[in-house]
């Protein structure tokens, strides 16, 4: 029972707290009234007709939405996770510029699932980040959640990219593209330092996984063939050069992948042609660049350029990646430049991609023998699925823009700060104003503040993913981490659907979402940014994507227009959401609940006798379970 004092202290505390509320939205009244102009209250009709100019005019369109669901049981100390995934399909009807959509269907053909079990004291091996031994229950949960939580995200990318394969046109997914890019990106940093893949030595058919492989899938794609089939043929090799620049900026982290890229198809790089790209992104000269890179490269003598510090210790570590299982060197320098000596890293993609298929089916569809995460002696780990969620989802992003798809992932909830710290400050060349905790509170009471200004439906000027790495300090941008993040990969903003008709002021939430570049519309929003690199003392040209006031980006407006029809808002659970993500949210848990049952009935009939044959009921259950049991039938008695 809560003592008065614990009462006022906690009336007090409440009254603070809505005292501060009160002065953010006097705050936003009084001096953030300019900052409307950063909201696009496209029409309804606007919006659709982007939508329709997007997709390529009349026709039907397949829409899907995808969601996962995952689950975690204990048994005798074995931890058993089931991961599933599921599509809601939808059909968008153009008919001379008249949107219309059907009924929302399951896709019966489009829904994976999993149940693997796993001793828990492995789970240390099978996440490295739990260090030696998991010695806490935060911990032990923390690693119970992170695997499930990898391979669902895993079916999640590989329904959509079944999806993409087979025709649709717009693909929901229930998770930002950029978010999912950070976590896994950090495990492949993570397991690049350690050395070592479960995966490596496989074959499959294309010769034997190499780490070398997974990391330039992950990092580069397929952006050496993309580049070959953009690049102006009359240009040759600097054209080549200079498209590939586009896609993988020759900065820090990617300059010794954008090497590696123009090396898998050009064979031999002078050290002019090298110091040209990477002078296009710092302010150096081109001459004293490339002389740097004779000396470092050819006589091994002592870089000045951190720059060339820094590429001459990355492309080492990857050698030693490559050379580890092959025998056999990547790279030779002589006077002239740098050659490529082992061609078999040209087939980096193939063995990386057949690597994720046979992966995807092994999980999914039960093919392969032996236990599901165990490789020979080796299980499979958090880092290896990471290394694979970023292939894959490079294949999405890759495939969803060659062929047009609008691939959109929406976020709930979000507390990042991308457009207070680092959009704001572009647009208006100042400051940021003053955060008023994160970018979806601001936006949600300058919504409200102003809704006689700012009608629904609206979407933010949408802009780069890079600028979460960059702040405005002391006049200029900073790369506040000591790196800017690869740009025109993903492009973000946010959105708000709904009002009420008879009081403007009570709105649907305010969502974040992101989508891919697309080169063919986007183009025309790059613009030059000088960022200050500390850790390289030097300015890094970037050309971000960054919508302005004079122009509207039609994707931006096509992903309103999307968003717009699959909308329902008399389902209040999707109110200013999206409907098709509801509804396979909805139905991949009841599938869930309904799997577990048979899964857990299934793993009880193998488990149970061996719990009564060694007496191991009290290691069959945690001891937090068997106290909850003993708990509900000592209330059951009790009434």
């Amino acid at each position: 029972m809560a003592t008065a004092w614990e009462l006022e202290r906690l009336r007090r505390d409440v009254r603070e707290l809505l005292a501060e509320f009160e002065g953010d939205v006097r705050r936003v009244r009084e001096e953030y009234g300019n900052l409307v102009g950063l909201l696009r209250m496209t029409s309804e009709e606007g919006a659709l007709d982007a939508l329709a100019r997007f997709l390529g005019g009349d026709g039907e369109y397949p829409m899907v939405g995808i969601d996962g669901s995952m689950a975690v049981e204990e048994r005798l100390e074995i931890l058993i996770f089931h991961v599933s995934a599921i599509a809601y399909t939808n059909t968008v009807i153009i008919d001379n510029r008249n949107v219309s959509v059907g009924r929302p269907e399951p896709d019966i053909g489009a829904f994976v699932s999993a149940s693997i079990p796993l001793w828990s004291d492995l789970l240390a091996e099978v996440d490295s980040s739990l260090g030696v031994n998991v010695s806490t229950e935060q911990e032990f949960e923390r690693g119970v959640t992170a695997i499930p939580f990898s391979l669902m995200t895993f079916a999640e990318l590989y329904l959509a990219h079944q999806l993409v394969e087979g025709g649709a046109r717009i693909v929901f997914l229930d998770r930002l593209l950029t978010v999912t890019r950070g976590p896994a990106s950090r495990d492949l940093s993570e397991m690049m330092r350690a050395g070592y893949t479960s995966f490596e030595g496989v074959d499959l058919g294309q010769g034997r996984l190499t780490l070398l492989d997974l990391v330039m899938a992950a990092r580069l794609g397929r952006a050496p063939d993309i580049a070959a089939g953009m690049a102006d043929p009359e240009e040759s090799r600097t054209g080549f050069l200079k498209t590939l620049s586009e896609i993988i900026p020759p900065r820090p982290p990617y300059t010794p992948y954008f090497l590696l890229g123009a090396l898998v198809k050009l064979d031999y790089l002078d050290y002019g042609e090298i110091a040209s790209m990477m002078v296009r992104r710092f302010f150096e000269d081109r001459a004293v660049s490339e002389d740097e890179l004779r000396e470092v490269f050819y006589r091994g003598r002592k870089p000045r350029s951190t720059h060339c510090r820094y590429l001459l210790r990355r492309l080492r570590k990857l050698s030693d990646l490559h050379m580890r299982l092959t025998g056999s060197l990547l790279l030779h320098f002589d006077a002239g430049g740098v050659y490529l000596v082992d061609n078999s890293v040209k087939n980096y993609w193939r063995r990386a991609w057949g690597l994720v298929k046979g992966f995807a089916e092994r999980v999914f569809s039960g093919s392969g023998e032996g236990h599901t995460l165990r490789l020979g002696s080796r299980w499979a780990s958090r880092q290896d699925f990471s290394a694979l969620i970023l292939i894959l989802l490079n294949r999405l992003v890759e495939d969803s823009v060659s062929r047009r798809v609008l691939l959109i992932g929406i976020a709930k909830d979000t507390l990042s700060t991308e457009l207070l710290r680092g959009f704001i400050p572009y647009v208006q060349n100042v400051g940021p104003p003053l955060l008023l905790g994160s970018d979806r509170k601001f936006l949600t009471l300058l919504s409200s503040v102003f809704s006689s200004e700012v009608r629904t439906p609206w979407r933010t000027r949408e802009f780069d993913s890079a600028f979460s790495l960059i702040g405005w300090m002391d006049g200029g941008y900073r790369a506040v981490r000591g790196t800017v993040i690869r740009e025109r990969r993903f492009v973000r903003g946010y959105f708000q659907l709904w009002s009420a008709p008879n009081d403007p002021a009570l709105r649907s939430p305010v969502f974040a979402y992101d989508r891919p570049f697309y080169p063919e519309f986007d183009s025309e929003f790059l613009r030059d940014l000088q960022v200050r690199v500390e850790r390289f003392r030097g300015e890094v040209l970037i050309k971000p994507f960054a919508e302005d006031s004079k122009g509207s980006s039609l994707v931006g407006d096509a992903v309103l227009g999307a968003l717009l029809i699959a909308h329902n808002p008399n389902v209040i659970e999707s109110l200013g959401h999206n409907y098709l993500l509801f509804l396979a949210d909805k139905h991949v848990k009841h599938l869930s609940r309904r799997a577990r049952g048979s899964i857990m009935g299934v793993a009880d009939l193998e488990i149970m006798p061996i719990s009564r044959k060694y007496k191991a009921f009290f290691i069959s259950r945690r001891f937090r379970d068997i106290r909850r049991l003993a708990e509900h039938g000592r209330e059951r008695g009790a009434t």
